[in-house]
């Protein structure tokens, strides 16, 4: 397919969902998401479709959100959160909390809270921005090349 048919803009709300969507599919692989959300991939989709919805509308919030599409169809996205926005508030994670709790086991939320909290803990304290997340729809990877 020819670049020029493919557009990138910001997405709205109403992009939200196919965003999320996009996401637990194309991450479910990532062996970061294999250690929090479990091995058996079935489970593990499941799981990131429950806790991907807060963190895209996170970062659509603080940052942010870009969509790839292909003849007006989502095949990619890419959040971006700005300096001082990577860290959530403490409404933010009040607001986080919910998807946190019902997104996994209960060990798997102990595995989450930890790399969360150590992502929290090595954040560079110098301004920088944070890509993610950033993925593209599992039937349009591998197409470059």
């Amino acid at each position: 397919m020819k670049a020029e048919s493919y557009t990138i803009y910001p997405l709205g709300p109403s992009d939200l969902f196919a965003a999320a969507e996009i996401c637990a599919l194309a991450m479910n692989d990532n062996p970061i998401h294999v250690q929090v959300f479990g091995s058996l991939p079935a489970l593990r989709e499941h799981r990131l479709r429950r806790f991907i919805p807060g963190l895209i509308a996170y970062v659509h919030r603080k940052g942010n959100l870009y969509g790839a599409f292909a003849k007006g169809t989502l095949v990619g996205v890419l959040g971006m959160l700005p300096p001082k926005n990577c860290k959530p508030s403490p409404l933010d994670t009040l607001r986080l909390m919910p998807t946190l709790l019902t997104s996994n086991s209960p060990a798997g939320t102990l595995r989450l809270a930890k790399w969360l909290s150590t992502w929290a803990r090595i954040d560079p304290a110098a301004p920088h921005w944070h890509l993610g997340p950033l993925a593209v729809a599992p039937s349009w990877q591998h197409q470059v090349g």
